[in-house]
């Protein structure tokens, strides 16, 4: 009986011990707050690379310092032409996975800001035997930061149709030629899959 209750008191000390650990964790993982996630993605005929614009509207949950990067996910490092489109952009630079956003300012925590850039997207594109030109999206996603609305608006070019389908997590649905997802939690993640038969 004394080595049970022993053994009981050892396994509620060690709970109480890892309970401020526990919290600590939790509030760790506590990110920044997207009210709005922009995509616009257009192909290039002459190669098949995309031409992407992204806009977000990033609220700063804890202070954002001068020189913190923002780390954005892109498909692959094969990347061209990276423009900045607002001027509180310092510099961006990419590497297989991410495009590391560097702002010219600090956030205070609780500030939104907006901030926008642009670049060209290789190796996107696969192509079938009955001479159809296929893409498969995934735009970056944030395991740790909520977005209240994300669009991405795909525009083909001039004179070539395409065949669109659509899955992810979360509530999304088209709406004016966009496809639009709200109140998207952690982790969430859009798909699109655009076929262009006659290219």
């Amino acid at each position: 009986m004394k080595k049970r209750l022993l053994s009981v008191f050892a396994c509620l000390a060690l709970c109480l011990l890892l309970l401020p650990l526990t919290a600590q964790c939790a509030e760790a993982t506590v990110y920044d707050h997207i009210r709005y996630y922009g995509i616009q993605v257009q192909p290039h005929t002459e190669d098949g690379s995309l031409y992407m614009k992204v806009t977000f509207e990033w609220g700063a949950v804890e202070e954002l310092p001068y020189g913190q990067e923002l780390k954005i996910g892109i498909p692959n490092g094969s990347v061209r032409d990276v423009t900045a489109l607002t001027d509180n952009i310092e510099s961006l630079d990419f590497d297989n996975s991410y495009m590391y956003v560097y702002l010219t300012d600090r956030y205070d925590a609780g500030e939104v800001f907006t901030f926008s850039y642009s670049w060209v997207q290789e190796y996107m594109y696969a192509l079938s035997d009955d001479g159809s030109v296929h893409y498969d999206y995934t735009p970056g996603w944030f395991d740790e930061i909520s977005i209240d609305r994300m669009e991405l608006q795909w525009l083909d070019p001039a004179g070539v149709a395409s065949e669109r389908s659509f899955s992810g997590s979360g509530d999304w649905q088209e709406l004016d030629g966009m496809i639009v997802g709200t109140d998207l939690a952690y982790g969430a993640q859009l798909n699109v899959a655009v076929v262009y038969p006659d290219w």
